[in-house]
Parts: structure tokens; sequence; C-alpha cells
């Protein structure tokens, strides 16, 4: 599992129950060099990744003009 908040990713893991069959890592998803040593980890634990879900969103309710003008924009357009 890959989330950008510590907190809440020890959590969901412990929520689980098997630790070991789960990989806690904290990953930011719009970082490129986060996200390649996350597959790394999970490459040296389980040997290949059978599946994989991108559940990664941000929601921004400003209007689009306002969106796109903003550094905002381009974080949530790479994790999108």
């Amino acid at each position: 599992m890959l989330d950008i908040d510590a907190e809440t990713l020890i959590a969901a893991v412990a929520y689980i129950g098997q630790s070991d069959d789960t990989l806690a890592v904290t990953c930011d998803v719009s970082a490129p060099d986060q996200v390649a040593a996350s597959v790394a980890a999970i490459d040296a634990k389980f040997g290949r990744i059978d599946a994989l879900v991108n559940n990664a969103a941000i929601a921004d309710f400003r209007t689009c003009s306002v969106i796109q003008n903003s550094p905002r924009y381009t974080y949530v357009e790479k994790i999108s």
C-alpha cells in the first residue's frame, strides 16, 4: 500500500491485519522518484506486482481559470 500520509497508511495496514502480506510505503505519487523507489520496495518484498489499483486523486472545486493559473494545478495534474 502506498500513501502520502504515513499515519493513515499505518492505520490502514493495521486494519487489514495481515502484516506479513502487506507492505506500507509512504509515497507521493506525483514524484516519479518516490514511485520508482516504492516499486523497488515492492519487488524486494514480493518479487512482483500481480495487480495494481490507482486510487490517487485530489479534488479542487475552484473555477477552471483559477485552478489552471495556480501551482496547485500542476500538482493535481500529476496525480490524476
